[in-house]
């Protein structure tokens, strides 16, 4: 198939793509996403051989516990868990982890860490994956899709909105890849998307002291943790509409990674603290009680961060970048890979790839392009399939609690 168009309004790559954590890891709770994530990884492996230039690290993920009996637990989950075989997981003790990374604060009593993982600059993935579909004849054109044609029970075409006015473009297949609006892209063929958007963020700052190594694993806390909030802090948020979450306290999940592609000194900051679902906007408004908030969350496993919450506080000025955009998933925490119902032909979807896109995509993109072309699966398809959604069974199953999720 070469007759291949990309409908964006937007310059490809411009919208999440641009502010993603941009990493890989191959420790998943089901070997189907252990599958596809192994895949994706190959096929990535594939096009650096081809000679694309997409910077990558093997430096693992470092997940951390300051709580004893979590401590105490890991060596015998990771020792019962089959799923981190192919991740190259071990537990680590405090001892071990205080050797290896001393910028890590005494309060660490333990650890995993997953060896097949990483950094992948998914932009540049992104660059390498287009250029070579323009080099097989896909265009790129610039617009909105404002409306989705059938008949017969099947696809027929799309119409679109662009910078040069309408069009209207004869199809028998399409693709809904829109990332956050994938289910508004949805709806113009009358359809319903599992999913549900959540605002994400991060904050990446100069690490003008060098607290974190920059050979240092993507590090994530696995505790939750009250904030050590100043007084005044702790007044001002008292009325302000999350206040009293952000004085409660938070649930684990921290995220700190030296990150290259940000600044030789950069350290990039995120944890999803806000599991509540909200409407998609292309130019979110993160919170601004954030940056100092992970800040002193991060301090709290790595304290010579602290220094830059304290300068935070102060108002001092320090190179900043606070941004957010929206992660799509479903109830069952997989993706979204297939074609979306049975009562209409040729309509396909790739969405609700929540935090995992830029190491499931090139993988993801073979699978709809097995489905749209009927080829062979090389993946556990049935996984990801969207039609799963539309079994009443499976539905009971996710909300009693008995289909394990995709997502750690």
């Amino acid at each position: 198939i070469r007759d291949v168009v990309i409908v964006d309004p937007r310059p490809p790559l411009s919208l999440t793509s641009r502010r993603p954590e941009t990493n890989y890891r191959l420790w998943w709770p089901l070997p189907a996403m252990i599958e596809l994530a192994a895949r994706s990884l190959a096929l990535v492996e594939a096009l650096l051989s081809d000679g694309a230039a997409v910077p990558m690290d093997r430096r693992g993920y470092l997940y951390v516990s300051d709580a004893e009996a979590t401590a105490r637990s890991l060596p015998a989950f990771v020792a019962g868990h089959p799923a981190l075989v192919p991740a190259e997981a071990v537990a680590l003790d405090a001892a071990e982890l205080h050797r290896r990374w001393p910028h890590l604060g005494p309060s660490v009593l333990g650890g995993i860490l997953v060896g097949r993982a990483g950094s992948l600059d998914v932009v540049a993935l992104g660059e390498a994956m287009l250029a070579r579909a323009i080099g097989k004849g896909v265009r790129v054109q610039r617009g909105a899709v404002t409306g989705i044609a059938s008949g017969a029970g099947r696809v027929t075409g799309v119409s679109i909105e662009g910078p040069d006015g309408s069009a209207d473009l004869a199809t028998d297949v399409i693709v809904d890849a829109a990332g956050p609006f994938a289910g508004t892209v949805a709806t113009l063929a009358g359809a319903d998307l599992p999913i549900e958007t959540v605002l994400r963020q991060k904050v990446v700052i100069r690490d003008e002291a060098r607290v974190v190594p920059r050979d240092a694993p993507f590090t994530i806390t696995l505790d939750g943790r009250r904030l050590p909030w100043s007084d005044g802090e702790r007044r001002a948020l008292a009325g302000e509409p999350d206040g009293e979450r952000l004085l409660a306290p938070l649930p684990p999940g921290i995220h700190v990674k030296p990150d290259a592609t940000a600044g030789a000194d950069a350290v990039k900051l995120g944890w999803a603290w806000d599991q509540r679902a909200s409407p998609p906007t292309e130019h979110p408004e993160p919170p601004q009680a954030f940056p100092r908030m992970v800040l002193l969350g991060a301090a709290t496993v790595i304290p010579g961060l602290a220094r830059y919450a304290d300068r935070l506080r102060a108002a001092a000025a320090m190179p900043l970048a606070h941004e957010g955009g929206f992660y799509a998933r479903t109830p069952d925490g997989r993706p979204l890979i297939g074609p979306v119902g049975r009562e209409l032909e040729g309509f396909f979807t790739i969405s609700g790839l929540a935090g995992h896109g830029a190491m499931m995509a090139a993988a993801a993109g073979e699978l709809a392009a097995d489905w749209i072309t009927g080829s062979a699966h090389r993946v556990d398809a049935p996984a990801f399939d969207p039609r799963r959604f539309s079994d009443t069974a499976y539905l009971e199953a996710i909300g009693s609690g008995a289909v394990v999720t995709g997502e750690l």
